[in-house]
């Protein structure tokens, strides 16, 4: 399992910037889909500056809010909102996970 590690910094910029660089260093070109809990999700959209529309939901399957560096971002809406992890999908089906550890500097 990777990880993100927030306790080396200092403030909220710092990382978001540190977020956004790892994020995109653990995605490989295989990669899919980029699956998560709401919390994550907002703050990824956020940090790539994508329009957040309202979604209803009708069912506990996945659904898509769009696309970052060409992959596929959803939510789990099953995923609890303390889950603080990040599923990488490839084209094959295998996922990898991202732990994201915070220290209260990034989420909610």
């Amino acid at each position: 399992m990777k990880e993100i590690n927030f306790n080396d910094c200092n403030s909220f910029l710092e990382s978001q910037k540190k977020f956004s660089n790892k994020l995109e260093e653990f995605i490989s070109e295989k990669t899919t889909k980029i699956v998560s809990n709401g919390n994550l999700v907002l703050l990824i959209q956020d940090l790539y500056d994508m329009k957040i529309e309202p979604h209803k939901i009708e069912s506990h399957e996945l659904y898509s809010v769009g696309k970052i560096l060409e992959k596929e971002l959803l939510i789990d809406p099953m995923q609890l909102w303390s889950d603080n992890k990040i599923y990488l999908i490839d084209e094959d089906g295998n996922n990898e996970i991202i732990h994201i550890i915070d220290n209260k500097m990034i989420l909610i």
